[in-house]
């Protein structure tokens, strides 16, 4: 198959058909490995190249198209719509499109729950080390062994941030009182 180099679409124009907006300063987010960073790829729409900086692979729009889609080179050039004797058109592809939204919203999602995750247990880690430190000083501490209990219980972070600022402050018989008011709540959350 002979393919006039012609009739290959920019790079730019490529990329929007497979749903990534061409950045400035000839910077894009990668199709390939669908990152969020807006100057992962790199490409000349002049010289008819691209590459990108993450992925380490580069080549022209065929090749775009082929990473991108997972398509062998006669299946690139038939998305691509170049032949023989015809105009070049690009053949959109919606399911391409909605694969790297639910892609993308899945990994927000899961970066949002990494975040709220992190600040639980270092919530939970600093209720057991105060917990810890007391049971040090005396192993028959009833506030320690409460501590210990809460930090393992599985209470939700907004609870346990509650408990933080409770046992902070006050005397002993006031961080029971608040303990077993927190406790009287009746809320579990998952550990």
């Amino acid at each position: 198959m002979s393919i006039d180099r012609m009739s290959i679409p920019p790079i730019s124009t490529v990329l929007a058909m497979l749903g990534v907006q061409p950045g400035r300063n000839r910077r894009s987010r990668c199709p390939v490995h669908h990152g969020n960073n807006p100057s992962a790829l790199s490409f000349d729409d002049e010289h008819g190249v691209w590459f990108c900086h993450r992925c380490g692979i580069g080549g022209d729009a065929i090749t775009l198209v082929r990473e991108a889609y997972g398509l062998d080179f006669r299946d690139a050039v038939s998305v691509l719509g170049i032949s023989d004797n015809s105009d070049p058109h690009l053949v959109r592809d919606r399911g391409f499109e909605l694969r790297n939204r639910a892609k993308a919203g899945l990994l927000n999602w899961a970066k949002t729950l990494g975040r709220q995750l992190r600040e639980e247990f270092r919530l939970r880690g600093r209720i057991e080390l105060y917990g810890l430190e007391r049971l040090r000083l005396n192993p028959d501490d009833e506030m320690g062994w409460k501590l210990l209990q809460v930090a393992y219980d599985g209470l939700p972070a907004e609870e346990l941030e509650t408990w933080l600022d409770r046992i902070d402050i006050g005397t002993e018989e006031q961080r029971l009182a608040a303990y077993v008011e927190l406790r009287s709540t009746g809320r579990r959350g998952t550990f």
